[in-house]
């Protein structure tokens, strides 16, 4: 999706949570828009919010590890995505971003129980 596409779904998004600011699908749309479109600050405030209300939403806690990531914060980002695979065993996109983030602490013991998982 195009750049002026994503930000009209994101004004959308916007204004859908201002009328119903609990929606925890429209805020997890957000996260994800905000992902493409690297806003790596917002991405974090707007997972964090949708964690406040789902604490079992997996898809929030890839995207909060990422922007931890994208942020320098590598132990936080680690950390959020081992939540995301505790409750989604079996997504490889989020085994395979662990590795990534392991790779990138030098933990080589870490990094080798990841590739096992």
């Amino acid at each position: 999706m195009n750049s002026s596409r994503l930000k009209e779904a994101l004004h959308l998004t916007d204004h859908v949570l201002k009328q119903y600011p609990e929606h925890t699908q429209t805020l997890h749309t957000k996260c994800s828009i905000l992902l493409q479109l690297n806003k790596t600050n917002e991405l974090v405030y707007a997972c964090e919010k949708s964690l406040w209300y789902n604490q079992n939403n997996p898809e929030s806690y890839y995207n909060l590890g990422v922007a931890y990531a994208r942020l320098g914060y590598l132990s936080d980002a680690e950390k959020v995505v081992r939540r995301m695979l505790h409750l989604d065993t079996t997504s490889g996109l989020g085994k395979s971003y662990l590795a990534s983030i392991l790779q990138g602490t030098g933990n080589a013991h870490d990094l080798k129980e990841a590739r096992q998982l």
